[in-house]
C-alpha cells in the first residue's frame, strides 16, 4: 500500500498525545502514523485506518474507530482552517507539438477560474510526452509544453512568481505504453493549483 504521508510521533515518558486519521478524497487511504519508541527506535504501533483516533499515553497506544460525524464534531473547527486541497488539471497536446488539442483549449477557462478563485494561489505545471522519439527530444518537448502553458497563464494576468514549470519527458507515463507508442493521454501537462 502506498502512503501519501507518514507522520512520526515519539512516545514521551508521561506525556499524552493523540492523532486522528481521516480518509482522503473519495475515501482513499492517505497515510499512516508510525509510533516509535524513543529509546530503541523500534515501531510500537502503526496507525493506518481512516476514521480512527488514537491516543499515546505512558508509552501505550490505544486506537479506536470513530464515525466521520464524530471526527467532524471533534476536529471540524481545526479542519476548517486547513488550506483547500490542490486541484489537478490535465491538458493534452497535438502529437510532436506544444499545441493544445481543441478540447484542452476549452478546458483552460475552468483552470483560470480555479486559479483566480484561490487566495494565495500557487501553480505547478509539469509537462510530459509519449514514448515516440528520442529521450532528449522528449525532455525538451515536455518542458516546452509546460512553458507554453506558463506563458499563456502569465499572459492572462497571473503573477509569474506563482507559476512554475518543469518537464518530465516520457518518465511518468499516465498510459503505460511500450517505447515508440503514440498516446494522447501521455502528451499532456498536469497543472496543480494549490
Amino acid at each position: 500500500m502506498r502512503w501519501a504521508a507518514a507522520l512520526v510521533f515519539l512516545l514521551g515518558g508521561c506525556a499524552g498525545t493523540g492523532v486522528a486519521l481521516f480518509p482522503g478524497e473519495n475515501g482513499a487511504q492517505t497515510g499512516a502514523v508510525a509510533v516509535l519508541d524513543p529509546g530503541t527506535g523500534s515501531d510500537v504501533a502503526v496507525l493506518d485506518q481512516a476514521n480512527s483516533r488514537s491516543g499515546v499515553r505512558n508509552r501505550r497506544v490505544s486506537v479506536r474507530a470513530e464515525t466521520p460525524a464524530a471526527l467532524e464534531a471533534r476536529y471540524g473547527a481545526l479542519l476548517a482552517t486547513l488550506p483547500e486541497p490542490p486541484r489537478l488539471f490535465r491538458l493534452y497536446f497535438v502529437e510532436g507539438t506544444a499545441d493544445l488539442t481543441p478540447a484542452s483549449r476549452e478546458a483552460l477557462e475552468g483552470l483560470l477560474s480555479e486559479v483566480r478563485r484561490r487566495p494565495g494561489v500557487d501553480v505547478q505545471i509539469v509537462g510530459h510526452t509519449d514514448t515516440t522519439g528520442a529521450e532528449a527530444l522528449n525532455d525538451a518537448l515536455s518542458l516546452r509544453r509546460a512553458m507554453e502553458i506558463r506563458t499563456l497563464l502569465v499572459g492572462l494576468g497571473l503573477d509569474e512568481a506563482i507559476v512554475r514549470a518543469t518537464g518530465r519527458g516520457e518518465r511518468e507515463l499516465f498510459d503505460p505504453t511500450p517505447d515508440e507508442t503514440p498516446s494522447e493521454l501521455n502528451r499532456r501537462v498536469e497543472v496543480y493549483v494549490k
